[in-house]
C-alpha cells in the first residue's frame, strides 16, 4: 500500500503565498477550495500518518442532506509519513480545516511530465475549534457505525459481522455478556464525562460497495494525461478508485460516498428518524466503518486524528468482533483527539494506555488513558500542580489516589519539561476500570512525560511513559526526584525532591 501511495503522492513544499482564484486550474497548476483530513495508524512497527484531502460538505436542497461537493482534489494525498507529520505542526492542520490549496506540477529532467504535484500556496478559509474537550458539560456521541460490503470485488470480502453482534459490542444491557462494549468504554475511563449511547447511535447496513468506478470531470479536450500510470486524472475523470487492488484516499473517499448516499436513501425510504437527525449533525458526527480483513489496507484500523469538522471517519477491519474491541476503541479515541502513546523510541509502546500498547488487554477487559492523556482531553484533573522554581522547600510530600477512584488523580510538575504522576491498580471486576492493567503496572507509580497542553491546536507532543515505580524505589531526571514512599489507604504517598 505505501508504495502505492507513493507512486501518485503529492510532493510537500512548504511554500505559503496568497490565493489567485484568476489563475485557471490547468493540468499544470490546480487549485481549489478543500478539507484536510488528517489520519494516522500504525504500520510495520512505525506509525503511519497521512493528510489527505476531500471536498468540503456542501448543503443539498434536493435530498434535504448535506454531501461532499465537486473539487479539483477529492481523495488526494498530500503528505504521508513524516512528512504529513511535519506538514501538520507547522500549519497547524487539523482535520476539518478548509483552505484554499495551489498544487503545481513537478517535472523531471528525462521524464518530463512526473504526474506528482507539490504546495505552492495554502490559505486557509475556516479552522475549526475546540469541541472535543470536556469542559463542565457531559459529551454525548453522534455515531453512524457501518457494516461495509465488498463482495462485489471478492466473495471472501463480504459483511464481517451483523448488526446484532455489533449492538452487543457498543451497548450496555443487563444481559450481555460482553462487559467492554463501547457504551461501558466510554462511560468508565471518562468518569462519565461522555456517553456512547443507542439513541444516539445507528447501525447501518450491510452497506454493498461496487469494486471500481470513476468520479466525472467536465471535459478537458486539451488534457495530457501524466506519464505515471498512477495519475487518477484525464479527460473525463477527476478520481477513479479499484477497491480490488488499492486502499488509498481514493478508495476511502469511494466507500464513504457509497455509505452516505445508502443511509441517506435509507433514511428517506424508511422515515427513520433517529437516521435522519444523524445525518443532518453537524456537530462532531463519528462515521464508523466496520470492513472484512482481506482489503488491500497496510493497517488494521485508520482514523482521523481528532473531529472538529462536521463528521470524522474511523476505519477498522475486523476478524473477531468481540476480541477486536480495544482496537474499535483505540481508533474512536484518535477521533478524540490523542495521539498514540509512547515507550522511549518506540511508537505506540506504552502498555498503559489504549493508545499505546493494547495487545495484552484480554476479552471483556477495559484499559483506560494515562494521566496526560486524561487531562489531555479533560477527563480527569491533578491534586497538584508543581513549578520546580517555585517550590520554597526542597520536599513535598501528595497522596495521588488510585486513578479508578477519582478523576483528580494525578500530580502535575513543571521544570521545563512536564511531567504526570499517577498510581493505578489493576480490577479483577471484568470490564471494569483498568481492568486490563498488566500485572506487571498495578500497584505503581507511573511517570509520564508530556509536553502538549490541552488544546487540539497544539501539534506535535505524544505523551511517553518513564518510569513504573515499586515501594521504595525512585525516579530522577538530575534536578527533580520522585519517590513512591509507600502505599495508604488513598492511593500512594509520593515525595517529590528539589535536587
Amino acid at each position: 500500500m505505501l508504495k502505492t501511495i507513493l507512486s501518485f503522492l503529492l510532493l510537500f513544499a512548504p511554500v505559503q503565498g496568497s490565493f489567485d482564484k484568476s489563475i485557471c486550474n490547468n493540468d499544470d497548476y490546480l487549485q481549489d477550495e478543500v478539507m484536510f483530513r488528517y489520519k494516522s495508524s500504525y504500520v510495520n512497527g512505525q506509525e503511519y500518518a497521512e493528510l489527505q484531502t476531500v471536498c468540503p460538505e456542501v448543503y443539498d436542497p434536493v435530498t434535504d442532506y448535506y454531501k461532499p461537493s465537486s473539487c479539483l482534489m477529492n481523495g488526494w494525498t498530500l503528505a504521508i509519513g513524516e512528512s504529513a507529520i511535519n506538514m501538520r505542526n507547522t500549519y497547524e492542520i487539523a482535520t476539518g480545516d478548509i483552505a484554499n490549496v495551489g498544487l503545481q506540477k513537478e517535472y523531471s529532467r528525462g521524464i518530463g511530465n512526473s504526474g506528482k504535484y507539490k504546495l505552492d500556496s495554502l490559505v486557509f478559509t475556516k479552522r475549526s475549534g475546540s469541541k472535543e474537550i470536556y469542559s463542565g458539560t457531559s459529551i454525548d456521541l453522534r455515531t453512524i457505525v457501518y457494516i461495509m460490503d465488498f463482495s462485489s470485488c471478492n466473495p471472501l470480502w463480504k459483511a464481517p459481522v451483523i448488526a446484532k453482534d455489533v449492538e452487543l459490542a457498543l451497548f450496555n444491557s443487563p444481559n450481555n455478556s460482553v462487559k467492554n462494549n463501547l457504551e461501558t468504554y466510554y462511560s468508565t475511563c471518562s468518569y462519565g464525562k461522555t456517553s456512547f449511547l443507542p439513541e444516539f447511535t445507528q447501525i447501518v447496513g450491510p452497506v454493498p460497495v461496487p469494486c471500481s468506478g470513476v468520479v466525472p470531470a467536465p471535459y478537458r479536450p486539451n488534457y495530457k494525461p501524466p506519464i505515471s500510470k498512477f495519475s487518477r486524472r484525464n479527460e473525463t475523470v477527476n478520481d477513479w478508485w479499484d477497491i480490488s487492488k488499492f486502499c488509498t484516499a481514493s478508495e476511502q473517499q469511494a466507500w464513504e460516498r457509497v455509505a452516505l448516499n445508502y443511509s441517506v436513501e435509507l433514511a428517506r425510504a424508511t422515515g427513520n428518524i433517529k437516521l435522519d437527525s444523524l445525518l443532518k449533525w453537524r456537530n462532531r458526527l463519528r462515521n464508523l466503518y466496520i470492513l472484512p480483513t482481506g482489503l488491500k489496507c497496510g493497517w488494521s484500523g485508520y482514523a482521523d486524528v481528532t473531529c472538529t469538522s462536521p463528521s470524522c471517519s474511523a476505519y477498522v477491519k475486523i476478524g473477531s468482533l468481540f476480541n477486536d474491541l480495544h482496537l474499535i476503541m483505540h481508533e474512536s479515541m484518535h477521533n478524540y483527539g490523542l495521539e498514540h502513546a509512547n515507550r522511549g523510541i518506540l511508537e505506540y509502546g506504552d502498555p498503559t494506555d489504549l493508545m499505546g500498547d493494547f495487545n495484552k488487554a484480554g476479552r471483556n477487559t477495559l484499559l483506560c488513558h494515562n494521566a496526560p492523556n486524561l487531562f489531555r482531553i479533560g477527563w480527569a484533573s491533578s491534586v497538584g500542580n508543581i513549578t520546580i522554581s517555585e517550590m520554597t522547600s526542597n520536599l513535598a510530600s501528595f497522596v495521588i489516589p488510585v486513578m479508578s477512584r477519582s478523576d483528580k488523580n494525578m500530580l502535575f510538575i513543571d521544570n521545563g519539561a512536564k511531567y504526570y504522576v499517577s498510581y493505578r491498580v489493576r480490577n479483577a471486576t471484568i470490564g471494569a476500570f483498568d481492568s486490563a492493567l498488566h500485572k506487571s503496572y498495578s500497584e505503581k507509580v507511573q511517570i509520564h512525560g508530556y509536553n502538549g497542553t490541552q488544546s487540539e491546536r497544539v501539534f506535535g507532543f505524544k505523551t511517553n511513559i518513564l518510569a513504573a515505580l515499586s515501594v521504595g524505589s525512585s525516579w530522577t531526571n538530575g534536578v527533580i526526584k520522585i519517590t513512591f514512599n509507600s502505599i495508604v489507604s488513598d492511593g500512594a504517598l509520593v515525595d517529590l525532591y528539589k535536587l
